[in-house]
């Protein structure tokens, strides 16, 4: 009769965040909890240091990067008897906007940095890359932020590459078109004409 064990609460849902969880159990009176048993009822991955002291079993729920809501149960035995607690985790992809969308800049050597606002964090952060591969920009990402530095434009004309944003469990990548304008003091030298 699974109705000598009561679990606090039976069901939980939580967003995609880690975090730790407990919930507590009741027999009746008297009952031996350190002969408790506490399983994940099937090996998912959503949880781990799932463990009991007394009549209260914790465990950690990890972050939800899969895309999708995701479930498991907790089963708590005593001798022939067992009751589930059900856990369901779900599944919010991030929303990333940037603090700019495009950069111009002049020809001077510099760095910029992009910011990322976003809802429904991940752990992992931002990761960058330049499409074009040139020689003159360079790009890195920690956390929330975007570095891209340009070497000094002496080439007389102004010059463009892409760099693409992605976040992790966003879905898709964000491109930026850079610009970097040409040297205010680059000359322009045309053939003299020859009689």
């Amino acid at each position: 009769d699974d109705s000598i064990i009561i679990l606090n609460p039976e069901s939980m849902t939580f967003n995609y965040e880690a975090r730790s969880v407990s919930f507590t159990v009741t027999m009746p009176e008297g009952t031996d909890y350190s002969k408790l048993v506490v399983e994940e009822d099937s090996q998912t991955g959503i949880i781990k240091n799932l463990t009991h002291s007394g009549n209260k079993v914790t465990f950690d729920l990890k972050e939800n990067n899969s895309g999708e809501t995701r479930q498991t149960d907790i089963v708590v035995r005593m001798d022939s008897t067992s009751k589930a607690c059900h856990i369901t985790q779900t599944y919010e992809a991030p929303v990333v906007t940037l603090s700019t969308t495009s950069l111009t800049l002049n020809y001077q050597r510099q760095e910029s940095i992009i910011t990322l606002q976003v809802k429904n964090p991940r752990s992992g952060g931002a990761s960058v890359v330049e499409v074009n591969n040139t020689d003159w920009l360079w790009c890195s990402a920690s956390g929330n932020i975007v570095r891209i530095n340009v070497s000094e434009n002496a080439t007389g004309k102004p010059r463009s590459s892409v760099v693409e944003i992605s976040y992790s469990g966003m879905t898709g990548k964000i491109q930026v078109p850079v610009t970097q304008t040409m040297s205010k003091t680059a000359l322009t030298v045309t053939p003299a004409s020859v009689s």
